[in-house]
């Protein structure tokens, strides 16, 4: 679907859900919307990097920076966002020494 609508329409950035599970999926958007995305000249930007939570819970990953590591190894993925359930992971997660909790 995502790979049929780049080819119609003229993305300049698409918000795809990529994360290490991508590869087991019977379409894995790895081999089906990059190489038309690469082709496009499009963006790539990766949500869902963790796969809410499922990919640590299972063990399959040690942290956060093992599924960014991951979908940011992906030729054509050019960055990721991330989400934070709390302040405190938001902070924990967070490169610069900014405390959120005043908000």
């Amino acid at each position: 679907m995502i790979a049929a609508g780049l080819g119609r329409y003229p993305f300049d950035i698409i918000l795809v859900a990529f994360n290490a599970a991508d590869k087991h999926h019977p379409r894995p958007f790895a081999s089906t919307v990059l190489p038309v995305a690469g082709a496009r000249r499009v963006g790539v930007v990766a949500m869902k990097v963790p796969a809410y939570g499922r990919l640590f819970n299972s063990g399959a990953l040690a942290g956060m920076h093992l599924a960014m590591g991951y979908t940011l190894s992906l030729p054509g993925v050019h960055c990721c966002v991330i989400a934070a359930a709390t302040v405190a992971q938001l902070e924990h997660m967070s490169p610069l020494p900014v405390t959120l909790s005043h908000w």
